[in-house]
Parts: structure tokens; C-alpha cells; sequence
């Protein structure tokens, strides 16, 4: 029989600063936040922004709290870290990649129907998934395999087969417009 894993415990191993569950709290507002803007901005309301610059700016935003909540916890160790991830060039390159995949899946949301919009957002994590394989050397387990391997099987086949949404015919709306096509039915040619 297994022992249940006491709660202090269980979530200092999921939280282990205090400042980690508020940056989890603050990433989920972000993408809430961001999903909005995105989706607003593809409708007719006068929103005076660029989605790319919401994007690039809900990024960027996400970076400085979590850096500056990152260093109120233990200022020299993670200060000494912090200058070796952002002396790495290849770590802003990622930052960037993962701006510019936002910025392009929000262009897909906008003229995509929504099974394609789910296949972007999954291909978009296949591809991180094996681009952080072949960068950084990090496995990918059976599991992730699975899932990229299902992502995959579904594109390939909702290529061969897409569903086509047909425009249903629209009624006459006022009354003069069912007379008129009562009097086309009804008078001989």
C-alpha cells in the first residue's frame, strides 16, 4: 500500500520558490490575456494595435516578471546563472523563436477554420518538441513520441480528406421578398 505524499511536500516540489506559484499564475493570466487580445483583434471591434506587437510585447512582459521574480528569490546564484542563459545567444534565439511561432499562429487563427486552428497549435508544439531535441540534446520520451506520432497520423489524414463547411442557402428575410418568390413560382412563363 502507498503512502500518500504529504502536502507540503507534494507542492514544494511543484512550487519550490515562493515566488513560482505566482509566476505560474502570471504566465496563465498572460496567455488568457493574450488569447483575448488575439481574438478580439480578428473580430470588428476598434481595437488600435498590431497582433504582432501584443504578441511581442505579452512576451516580453512575461520575460522581465519572471526574471525580476527569478532574482528576488536568491540574488547571487541566479544573478551568476542569469548571465550565463542570456550570454548564451542562442537562449534569446529561442525566446524569439517561440515570439515568432505566437506571432504566426495567431495569423493562421485568423483564416483557418477551427480544425486547422488545433492542428497548428499541435504541430507548433511537435515542432518545438523535436527542435528541443536537435538544439539542446533533450530526450524525448514515449509518451511525447505517441503524441507527436497521433499529431502527425491526423494531419496527414485530414489533408486527404478535409471537411468542407458549405454555405447554407439564406431565407428571404422580410414578407415582400416570400411574395415575390410566390408570384415566380406561381406565374407562367
Amino acid at each position: 500500500m502507498s503512502q500518500p505524499v504529504p502536502k507540503s511536500k507534494f507542492f514544494g516540489d511543484i512550487f519550490p520558490t515562493r515566488f513560482s506559484a505566482l509566476i505560474f499564475v502570471g504566465y496563465i493570466v498572460f496567455f488568457i490575456a493574450q488569447s483575448i487580445l488575439v481574438k478580439a483583434s480578428q473580430t470588428n471591434r476598434s481595437y488600435s494595435y498590431n497582433v504582432t506587437c501584443v504578441v511581442m510585447l505579452t512576451e516580453l512582459l512575461k520575460l522581465v516578471l519572471s526574471t525580476f521574480l527569478y532574482l528576488n528569490d536568491e540574488r547571487a546564484r541566479q544573478r551568476r546563472i542569469l548571465r550565463h542563459i542570456f550570454g548564451e545567444p542562442i537562449v534569446l534565439l529561442i525566446i524569439a523563436n517561440g515570439a515568432l511561432c505566437g506571432i504566426i499562429v495567431s495569423v493562421f487563427l485568423r483564416n483557418l477554420n477551427s480544425i486547422l486552428k488545433t492542428f497548428a497549435g499541435a504541430l507548433d508544439l511537435s515542432f518545438s518538441a523535436v527542435l528541443c531535441w536537435f538544439m539542446f540534446s533533450i530526450p524525448i520520451d514515449m509518451p511525447t513520441i505517441v503524441a507527436i506520432s497521433i499529431v502527425s497520423i491526423a494531419t496527414y489524414l485530414y489533408s486527404q480528406n478535409p471537411v468542407v463547411n458549405k454555405v447554407k442557402e439564406t431565407e428571404p428575410k422580410s414578407t415582400s421578398d416570400i411574395d415575390l418568390k410566390d408570384e415566380l413560382l406561381v406565374s407562367p412563363v
